[in-house]
């Protein structure tokens, strides 16, 4: 027995075609396939094994037969370069302008690409990077060089010489030695609004791809990955308003300590801006060297470093490479703040010897702290997210699209101490939370609130950064396991209960993702002051305030008198599993019922709150820095910790952890949010708890920075 299927595609012209046969319209007709009965039989016998069994060559085959002309054509050109969404874009801009988004879709979800992170690890304004699956890109370009009769490196450098030729034409280059005299000179010249992540595409592509053939274009390529480095500065710092380049700054650097192209070429990949570093493997990757040919290279540039700054590698506080982030970052603020004094350049080059300071002056006394802050504050990246509303039966009613800021800091690991598979560079995401004034605790009249929640009373908060997540287990450990930041206690490297991955239905999601638990109040406080050494910045518990406030994202305050209240939730009248990790076998409102929270699960994995910050309602308990008060009369109104019974010794976790009871201070504090296995009711926004003294260890007890 014959069967005869039809071949359609995404394109409008294909399914049209199909429609026509299908209603019998005039003379149509339908590309299509004959599949006989071996087929079929074979089929039946193999189909469990799906694309596991196919070669590469027939993946690429199944792919041909059943995508639309333009989708072919498009991974055809992607088979010579790097993808991601820009270089897809920049190819479509370029080289294939009749296609569309459909084609786009073809070519992703076509089994031939795959993204080399899973996608829910993706922030939205990462650029999604894929990688052709093993065997395709080397089987494809195997075919293309065939059929073209071609070399292959032939092939993916016509690639990038048609790009090039299209990219000159497009910024108006008579010749394309014209336009690469621009781009190698001063790309900034072709960085407009609009076309910035055209030409950052164009760059990044150019570089990865000539990287592959030899050091004949080795000059060629890094005078175009500095050209690539000022470019992305550009797009990470708006308006690169501190006046000074970093990559020119760098480059000062590097003539000033006699580094060679190769090591200035390892700076500026390590280093790409103010805000962000690569680790040795990331950097090794993108060079496509070995780690070890990194680590030779950075050898030799500690080497030169320390000529011109003997005491530089001295101290025992972070491994070389951090200490040379940390002064290359002190000495680019002090730079741009000279610049911004509107000093001559030479007398610049006179004063960047001299060290961080402070000096007093008539009239005022001027520090750097201030340009530092600002830095950050240009240094924020936006985010979007959506952030759902449901009504008593737990239906998403609405749907709201929000904006925040954040910066990472980068948590730099001493490998020496990390004996664990975590990757060597990790990193804390911290949010901007706007300044507000709220309405903090619940009235009478909501479900199931004590009377700690009460009186309602206004507070003003000024605007603050909180952790996007919960603390997690990889965080823990890389805090945990610097003894050398040590402040008053050890802490123990992995105290968490659930150590194995998180198996969610068909994947599986690393274990370090899981918020830390097993942590009491005193070695919150310790990790957040080991976190204020390594980083610089000031870090600690959030107070209890801050943290409903941050919990509700409310800006407004209510209106008492006429009756007005908050929701319960952050999203809104209950809660559900689709939402949060809590024991959803209990309900609050008239949501159905769900399963019941058996463990913590990595972070992230739930919509977050309006203010962009996730994993509030559930999951694990919340330590907060204020002692413990039966309610809220006589509380702070300006958002600050509540500590009058307490002693500044205890913020410094001085006090022993078994020496609670007499050392006459509060033995409890303040913990919110709930738990995994906790009922609704206990994860609304405005719910206290007490019961844990502090120095209790629990694998429901977690924390976050602020």
């Amino acid at each position: 027995m014959r069967k005869s299927l039809p071949i359609v595609s995404l394109e409008s012209e294909s399914i049209k075609a199909w429609v026509n046969v299908i209603m019998g319209k005039g003379i149509s007709w339908c590309s299509g396939v004959w599949l006989g009965s071996n087929f079929m039989y074979s089929y039946e016998e193999e189909e469990e094994d799906d694309e596991k069994s196919l070669t590469t060559l027939q993946q690429i085959n199944n792919f041909y037969a059943t995508s639309s002309q333009l989708a072919w054509e498009l991974i055809q050109w992607l088979s010579a370069i790097p993808v991601s969404f820009s270089t897809i874009r920049l190819v479509q801009r370029t080289l294939l302008p009749e296609s569309t988004q459909v084609h786009v879709a073809e070519v992703v979800m076509g089994g031939l690409l795959s993204p080399i992170t899973p996608l829910n690890y993706y922030q939205s304004n990462y650029p999604i990077q894929f990688e052709f699956k093993p065997g395709i890109r080397e089987t494809f370009l195997d075919k293309i060089a065939a059929e073209k009769q071609i070399k292959k490196k032939d092939f993916c450098l016509g690639v990038i010489g048609r790009l090039t030729e299209k990219i000159a034409s497009h910024f108006g280059h008579q010749t394309i030695r014209e336009f690469e005299a621009t781009l190698l000179t001063n790309p900034l010249e072709l960085s407009g609004e609009d076309d910035l992540e055209l030409i950052q595409a164009f760059a990044t592509i150019s570089v990865s791809t000539l990287r592959q053939y030899g050091e004949e274009y080795a000059p060629y390529i890094r005078k175009l990955d500095r050209s690539r480095a000022r470019l992305a500065f550009v797009s990470s710092v708006e308006g690169n308003s501190i006046g000074f380049n970093w990559i020119d700054f760098l480059e000062s650097i590097a003539q000033r300590h006699h580094l060679t192209d190769i090591e200035m070429e390892t700076l500026i990949n390590i280093l790409p801006t103010p805000s962000q570093s690569y680790s040795i493997p990331e950097v090794a990757r993108q060079l496509l060297l070995s780690p070890s040919a990194i680590s030779s290279r950075l050898t030799g540039i500690y080497c030169k470093f320390e000529t011109l700054n003997p005491n530089l590698f001295q101290s025992k506080k972070y491994n070389k490479l951090s200490t040379l982030k940390l002064y290359l970052y002190s000495q680019y603020v002090k730079v741009s703040f000279l610049h911004q004094l509107a000093i001559p350049d030479y007398a610049i080059s006179q004063l960047e010897t001299l060290e961080l300071f402070e000096f007093e002056a008539e009239v005022a006394t001027i520090t750097f702290e201030p340009v530092i802050t600002d830095l950050l504050s240009r240094n924020l990246r936006n985010f979007s997210f959506e952030t759902p509303t449901v009504n008593l039966r737990g239906e998403i009613i609405k749907t709201t699209t929000h904006t925040a800021q954040y910066f990472s800091e980068q948590l730099i690991v001493n490998t020496k101490q990390l004996k664990t598979n975590i990757t060597e560079e990790i990193t804390l995401d911290m949010v901007s939370i706007p300044d507000g004034t709220f309405t903090m605790g619940s009235p009478k009249n909501e479900k199931d609130s004590p009377n700690n929640e009460r009186p309602q009373h206004n507070v003003k908060v000024p605007p603050f950064f909180m952790g996007k997540y919960p603390i997690t287990q990889g965080q823990w450990k890389v805090i945990a396991t610097r003894t050398d930041l040590k402040v008053k206690i050890d802490l123990e490297e992995d105290p968490s209960y659930f150590k194995k991955p998180y198996q969610d239905q068909d994947r599986e999601i690393d274990r370090w993702l899981r918020p830390v638990e097993r942590v009491n109040w005193y070695e919150a406080v310790e990790f957040c002051q080991r976190l204020s050494k390594l980083t610089g910045r000031d870090y600690r518990l959030p107070s209890e305030a801050q943290w409903e406030y941050a919990c509700r994202a409310m800006t407004e305050p209510l209106d008492l008198a006429k009756g007005e209240s908050y929701p319960p939730f952050y999203f809104g009248e209950t809660l559900t599993d689709k939402l949060a990790n809590y024991n959803a076998s209990r309900t609050y409102a008239s949501e159905p019922k769900g399963e019941n929270g058996k463990e913590t699960i990595p972070v992230g994995q739930f919509p977050p709150n309006a203010f962009g910050l996730y994993d509030l309602h559930g999951n694990v308990w919340e330590w907060c820095m204020d002692d413990w008060h039966d309610n809220y009369e006589n509380a702070p109104s300006d958002g600050s910790a509540w500590l009058d019974n307490n002693q500044e010794e205890n913020l410094d976790a001085e006090n022993s952890l078994e020496s609670t009871e007499k050392d006459g201070n509060n033995p409890y504090s303040v913990m919110r949010g709930g738990s995994w296995g906790l009922n609704p009711y206990i994860c609304r926004s405005a719910y206290r708890y007490d019961y844990y003294r502090r120095v209790i260890r629990y694998n429901t007890l977690g924390f976050r920075v602020s």
